[in-house]
């Protein structure tokens, strides 16, 4: 890796739980439906600049892999069906189901191949994309910076409740969250 200095993702179960039981009804019902998706930019980005950084993340996600406690651990899951789950272990991204480019500062994205596989992509994409983004327009950026971020955005969302009544953030602000707000920071 050269522009991003590690991988943004470190393990296959880097998505959102529905993925995962998506991705069994496509693997039980539709097991040898193409698809094609594509990324699309709601706003005025021009994230096209990252599509390098993003295709070597891309590159790397070919390594991934269910691991053995990871296995375990959703085999004890009483909702995942032991077929689904042996084919996961030996599921791999494939880099060559997405097409990264810059068109003028535009970033396109575009996803091909089985939807078995193709439906993984989204949501670890889309967070690399995120990563990506923000480490480059944020690169001094430190844990004190996003927290100071964080509860600017929680004082004006708790700042006004249904009945329009003040809910104070504790007085030393989220150093120390109320129980009911668990906040974890940690550097990777």
């Amino acid at each position: 890796m050269t522009q991003f200095a590690s991988p943004v993702l470190h393990s296959l179960l880097d998505t959102d739980a529905y993925k995962l039981h998506m991705q069994q009804a496509v693997f039980h019902h539709y097991y040898d439906v193409q698809v094609a998706a594509e990324f699309r930019c709601r706003g005025d980005d021009l994230l096209g600049i990252y599509a390098d950084a993003i295709r070597e993340q891309v590159d790397a996600m070919q390594h991934l892999r269910l691991q053995e406690d990871e296995f375990q651990w959703l085999s004890g899951l009483p909702f995942f069906k032991p077929d689904y789950l042996n084919w996961l272990r030996e599921f791999r991204y494939n880099p060559a189901q997405v097409c990264v480019t810059n068109d003028n500062g535009k970033l396109n994205i575009r996803l091909t191949g089985p939807w078995r596989e193709v439906i993984m992509w989204e949501v670890p994409l889309l967070a690399v994309i995120s990563e990506l983004v923000h480490h480059y327009r944020s690169p001094n950026a430190g844990v004190d910076q996003a927290l100071d971020a964080l509860e600017s955005k929680l004082v004006d969302f708790t700042g006004v409740n249904r009945q329009s009544r003040y809910v104070p953030l504790p007085p030393d602000g989220l150093r120390h969250p109320p129980p009911f707000l668990s906040v974890k920071c940690s550097r990777r």
